[in-house]
């Protein structure tokens, strides 16, 4: 059963009438004549009683004992006792009134730990005072201890980002371990040193060629389309296979692809699979070719 909001309880300024209550009282089971308790009699058999009789027989405590017994029952009595003692204090010598259960010479805390630890270190502050005693931390501040030096707010370092060669600020205790200066640059890094896009064949194959020849390039670049190769500044190349790129979806988004690197001024190569498997030198010749064109020497 759910209850909604505003629901007003059956129960709600409800209570038992004065003669109700009336009968619950005289028909308590407390306060019947036939109760008897469940236990009654139940806790030892008339032998067992005679057994525990005969065994405490003929037997004396030590007076050891005796006072154990007559100390604990006095500790236990005294919780109920609430008679006052008048009493003079150990330290300061003044009157005071205390339970006689309670009192341990003492008329506060400040004059007891006084007591102490005079009694421990007696005149521990005169002894200082005469021999021209300065405490460790006399004019320390915030600015002065060296304990908070790395605690304090330092100058933050210049670095430069391993993508982009950007410059940007770190705070010293990051002086090892940054790199790069966004998210972006250090996706693109992941990307590149373990790339979530797996090398087919094909694009080994190109890649192969392309270390042999001395030429640097990236792998997914983390652009639009992800190209398979990229080399620097512009060239895109992609690696497409015969049978996913004959697709409609495929076609359409290998267009989108192309509208958009082209606008961005980026020059783009796509090689089918039938072209790379029969020839391999014709691919890599358009490669050199786009490279002349634009004066790129990247060995």
């Amino acid at each position: 059963m759910r209850f909604e909001k505003g629901h007003i309880p059956w129960n709600k300024n409800k209570c038992w009438s004065e003669e109700i209550k009336e009968k619950l009282k005289k028909n308590h089971w407390s306060k019947r004549d036939d109760f008897i308790p469940p236990l009654l009699g139940m806790h030892h058999t008339e032998k067992a009683k005679r057994k525990m009789s005969l065994s405490h027989k003929d037997k004396k405590f030590s007076e050891n004992h005796r006072k154990n017994i007559s100390e604990g029952l006095k500790r236990y009595w005294r919780k109920f006792d609430k008679k006052t003692i008048k009493l003079v204090c150990k330290n300061c010598n003044k009157f005071f009134e205390t339970y006689r259960n309670r009192h341990n010479g003492f008329c506060s805390y400040k004059c007891y730990w006084r007591w102490r630890n005079g009694k421990h270190f007696p005149n521990l502050s005169l002894a200082l005072a005469k021999r021209n005693f300065i405490p460790w931390n006399k004019g320390l501040t915030k600015k002065v201890d060296k304990r908070l030096e790395s605690k304090r707010i330092k100058p933050k370092i210049e670095k430069i980002c391993q993508i982009c060669n950007k410059k940007f600020l770190v705070h010293p205790y990051r002086k090892n371990t940054a790199r790069f200066c966004s998210e972006q640059c250090r996706v693109q890094y992941l990307i590149q040193v373990t790339p979530l896009i797996k090398n087919t064949d094909i694009e080994k194959i190109l890649q192969d060629i392309l270390k042999n020849r001395g030429i640097n390039f990236e792998v997914h670049k983390s652009i639009f389309g992800h190209p398979d190769i990229f080399i620097k500044p512009n060239i895109c190349i992609f690696a497409d296979g015969s049978y996913w790129h004959s697709l409609p979806k495929a076609k359409e988004r290998d267009s989108r692809v192309n509208k958009f690197l082209t606008e961005k001024n980026y020059k783009i190569l796509r090689f089918s699979e039938t072209d790379i498997k029969k020839n391999v030198s014709g691919c890599i010749n358009k490669i050199f070719d786009v490279m002349h064109e634009n004066n790129i020497k990247n060995i």
